[in-house]
């Protein structure tokens, strides 16, 4: 019997292990490279998007004024210009413009945002 529930320990902290690998390997964003960093002026208001991308996977690290963690956005598919969905944000961005909305406190509003030339 205590063999048994040594093996069964055992395994279950390897598994616990190999688990634990798995997620770390599968759920980092370190593999994605920043091809673009730009910076809109929404109302008074500015955001800074950070464009990650690997292979067919593009994304947007939005930071809005203020804050100090991004809001992860993934690029969907759109009609024209390029379109992020992520959490409670809608940015759809289209050559030197784009627009920001809230889904959860202003669905029906979206900040027209204009794009701020690098220095």
């Amino acid at each position: 019997m205590k063999t048994i529930v040594k093996i069964a320990a055992i395994s279950t902290m390897a598994l616990g292990l190999s688990l634990t690998a798995y997620a770390k390997q599968k759920n980092s964003l370190s593999e994605y490279e920043v091809t673009n960093t730009a910076q809109f002026k929404c109302a008074q208001d500015t955001i800074t998007i950070d464009f990650i991308n690997k292979k067919q996977n593009n994304a947007a690290l939005v930071t809005m004024a203020g804050d100090t963690v991004p809001n992860l956005l993934v690029n969907v598919m759109a009609a024209s210009g390029e379109k992020y969905v992520g959490g409670i944000y809608e940015l759809w961005i289209q050559g030197d413009n784009a627009m920001l909305t809230n889904l959860m406190n202003d669905p029906e509003n979206a900040a027209d945002c204009q794009i701020i030339p690098a220095k």
